[in-house]
């Protein structure tokens, strides 16, 4: 596992300058997205969740994080909060049908 200075690192990484010439912010809030799974630091997976649904102009790609986020939750036991994701994955499975 990655040591908490790695992470440190690697977020410095992913806001530097080059980071965001070269990669789309969704891929860049993907990836922060996914070293807070990995840290295991619910509250912060909440706020990427909520700040990538309501900040980001995503359409199909919202699918894709309410997933891993419905994922998360249900592996983390909280049931009233999969719940919520898994309402707004079966809104956009009727958007896009």
């Amino acid at each position: 596992m990655i040591a908490q200075d790695d992470f440190d690192t690697y977020f410095k990484v992913l806001d530097s300058f080059i980071s965001k010439i070269s990669f789309p912010a969704f891929y860049r809030e993907n990836i922060r997205l996914s070293a807070y799974i990995t840290q295991n630091k619910e509250e912060l997976v909440k706020k990427q969740i909520n700040f990538m649904e309501t900040e980001m102009r995503l359409k199909r790609e919202e699918q894709q994080i309410f997933e891993r986020a419905f994922y998360y939750f249900i592996d983390k036991r909280d049931k009233n909060v999969a719940y919520d994701i898994l309402q707004k994955i079966l809104k956009y499975m009727i958007l896009w049908k």
